[in-house]
């Protein structure tokens, strides 16, 4: 601020420089305001197993996720900001603290780490939403048979997850194999195509509500199921859209301040007064990964989530990628960070096997084989000019 000239009390934030998500993990412990966390406190209370309401020193909420870069990103929010942050599900028709009993929220995704959508989520197990929700979580990672058991078992009011997700469930209740009938399907977390939309409203009807998330800034936009264009929350998010990327300024955060901080989301503007004062897009064009297909050791085709893998965690590990060679098996990508010692770099590549025969184990593909490879570098698609965390090596020569 003082290089440019920036006066606090009139500044607006293009006076600042665009923040990456590069640029924040780099000088993260300078960026953070308080001065009790560092990165090193984050990786070490992320690397040690808790729950998604465990918090770190019992006061600051974190969440990790690689999202669309594939870099593993730390954000931290204390009470105050985490209250600001999960006051956006308030906005969608139907939150209500007077009813006549409480609604079962059923939630299908990663549950087993501190993610954005299991850990505001889990918020309703907190008194006093804990008095009018009721929430089970089914593990994106195990076998879809299993959710299915548990759902027609528990008959929630509401679904929420991932588009992915919820088109999966969709065609099992088309077939006839999940038998549920919820008032809601909340999808959050990826952008939510137009052709998943219409399966799911075959199987269920017109009731979709779609949330615009993610985890450096939680809510983001909502649009409900009759509306015709998406609601953008401005009231302490400055949004400026630019044709291939998106600008985000956070005013509640001031743990860990993002100004101009770059997301590759595309967003659209409408000329529509439907959510006046606030700005109305087009549904969020953002990039949706396929998902990683593999035999599994029954002989059938089974799909390992795209958020199951951009939401890995290994020590001295940067970015990764997944790379599909054929239908059992695959190459994982590593850059490992900077300056590690030897013992350093055998212990990323260890917890990197570990966890990927962990995910493997879960989803009954035992049969899978993988290779864990260090480079030096990821480079993007050539095609496209972007990233991808999951690449069908295999697709892309025609054979897979």
């Amino acid at each position: 601020m003082d290089e440019r000239k920036i006066d606090p009390a009139s500044c607006v934030p293009d006076q600042f420089p665009v923040l990456t998500k590069t640029d924040l993990i780099k000088h993260f412990n300078d960026i953070i305001t308080v001065r009790d966390v560092t990165y090193q406190n984050i990786a070490d209370f992320l690397h040690k197993p808790s729950s998604p309401e465990t918090m770190l020193r019992n006061r600051y909420v974190v969440i990790h996720t690689s999202g669309s870069s594939g870099e593993v990103g730390f954000f931290v929010y204390d009470p105050k900001a985490w209250a600001h942050a999960v006051a956006g599900l308030s906005r969608a028709k139907g939150f209500s603290f007077v009813q006549r009993r409480r609604k079962r929220i059923g939630f299908m995704g990663a549950t087993q780490g501190h993610f954005a959508g299991v850990t505001s989520a889990s918020a309703v197990r907190a008194f006093p939403l804990n008095l009018f929700y009721a929430l089970r979580t089914f593990e994106i990672n195990r076998p879809l048979r299993e959710a299915i058991v548990g759902l027609n078992a528990y008959q929630p009011d509401i679904v929420v997850g991932y588009g992915t997700a919820l088109k999966a469930l969709a065609e099992k209740q088309l077939e006839g194999e999940l038998k549920i009938k919820p008032e809601v399907l909340t999808n959050s977390g990826e952008p939510l195509l137009a052709a998943d939309r219409q399966i799911i409203e075959q199987a269920f009807g017109q009731c979709v509500r779609n949330f615009y998330t993610c985890s450096e800034h939680m809510f983001m936009g909502l649009k409900e199921a009759w509306q015709e264009s998406m609601c953008l929350f401005e009231d302490e998010l400055i949004f400026e859209i630019n044709p291939d990327h998106t600008l985000i300024t956070n005013l509640f955060n001031r743990t860990l301040p993002m100004i101009r901080y770059r997301m590759s989301d595309i967003l659209t503007p409408l000329q529509s007064r439907e959510h006046h004062p606030y700005q109305a897009i087009a549904e969020v064009a953002g990039r949706v990964e396929s998902q990683a297909r593999f035999k599994n050791r029954h002989g059938s085709v089974d799909g390992i989530s795209p958020h199951t893998i951009n939401e890995i965690l290994v020590p001295h590990v940067r970015q990764f990628q997944m790379r599909l060679r054929d239908p059992e098996s695959f190459d994982f990508a590593v850059v490992l960070q900077a300056g590690i010692h030897q013992d350093q770099k055998h212990q990323a590549l260890t917890a990197a096997r570990s966890t990927l025969s962990a995910i493997l184990v879960e989803k009954e593909m035992h049969n899978v084989r993988f290779d864990v490879l260090p480079v030096d570098e990821i480079p993007v698609d050539p095609r496209t000019g972007k990233f991808r965390l999951i690449l069908n090596l295999a697709k892309a020569a025609g054979q897979y």
